[in-house]
């Protein structure tokens, strides 16, 4: 027999908190129902393979990014497997919050200068204020919406970084600028490369088709028409359900600051109203935010180069050096 305590409250609830219960039980289920039965690998059923460079090159940028975790240019050559040290021309393990840590890599056999920048580091407390940094429609830029945190790190690159860049470039004409970034960084490093294509002047005037951006698992960082816009510089990889680019914008604030039992009930309402926001009501709300571009799924990867392509993964990572 139950003891009372665990019994006693079901015989003493009002009718309000019956209809209060039944409205919460209801909406959360009929939210989790509705994400449920999509599955990311829908979006890529009728997209054409990418070819193996393809594939390459993007698990070429995913090697490189691991090595912002680390914080001098031994241990980032040591985690990338790949150049040397003298290949590293800086390294910001800090920032003082301003922006991720990143390091920027000369790559004399690919004729490119990359800046990769680290994803979201849980024991910093500034990068949760950056994520939280924004409210829908509070930050205009070239005609659509972008997230103001983030907006405000990629700044602090333009201010601090692009004069380096700009000298790197100059010493090696020719080259290319790699702009990559993952989680957080990614969405960085997406705001990061609009700033670059407005104002390429600062980076010597080089041709838009000299630079371009791979974000992993990006943080939504802009409006659907800058995605589309920009689509032919920036390239996004997305694993399936991945939680940062496939999250809301307010929920992903919610998550980040608020207390267990308050987090429960803010997105027990978020989850009422999203329910009843049809897809089509999403994709024309021109304020709300998305990852720049490009998803993959499952054990495949949807790239955007600049088209949609599906590149079947199974196997790669155990033969590709």
């Amino acid at each position: 027999m139950a003891p009372a305590w665990l019994v006693l409250p079901y015989f003493c609830w009002s009718n309000m908190d019956v209809v209060a219960y039944s409205l919460w039980a209801g909406s959360c289920g009929r939210w989790l129902w509705n994400r449920l039965k999509r599955h990311g690998s829908r979006d890529s059923e009728t997209w054409p393979l990418a070819t193996a460079d393809n594939a390459k090159k993007i698990l070429h940028y995913c090697n490189l990014v691991q090595g912002a975790y680390e914080k001098t240019p031994g241990e980032i050559i040591e985690r990338i497997t790949y150049g040397t040290e003298a290949w590293v021309v800086k390294v910001a393990p800090t920032t003082l919050g301003y922006c991720p840590p990143h390091y920027i890599l000369r790559d004399p056999e690919r004729k490119e200068i990359v800046l990769c920048i680290r994803g979201l580091n849980l024991a910093d407390h500034m990068n949760y204020l950056a994520l939280a940094d924004t409210r829908k429609g509070s930050q205009r830029f070239d005609g659509g919406y972008v997230h103001r945190g983030l907006l405000k790190a990629a700044e602090w690159l333009m201010d601090n970084r692009t004069e380096l860049l700009k000298e790197e470039l100059e010493k090696e004409p020719g080259y290319k600028l790699i702009i990559v970034g993952h989680s957080l960084g990614a969405g960085v490093a997406s705001l990061f490369t609009l700033l670059l294509v407005n104002h390429r002047d600062v980076v010597g005037n080089i041709e838009r088709e000299q630079i371009q951006c791979f974000c992993i698992a990006p943080a939504r960082s802009m409006s659907l028409n800058l995605a589309i816009r920009y689509s032919d510089v920036i390239n996004s990889v997305v694993l399936q359900d991945d939680f940062l680019p496939r999250t809301s914008t307010p929920i992903v604030k919610i998550i980040l600051l608020t207390s267990l039992v308050f987090t429960v009930a803010v997105i027990w309402w978020r989850c009422i109203v999203d329910t009843f926001i049809s897809e089509e009501a999403m994709l024309n709300d021109e304020k709300r935010l998305y990852p720049p571009v490009g998803v993959v799924l499952g054990g495949h990867a949807i790239l955007k180069l600049p088209y949609l392509w599906r590149v079947d993964l199974k196997g790669w990572f155990s033969h590709l050096q």
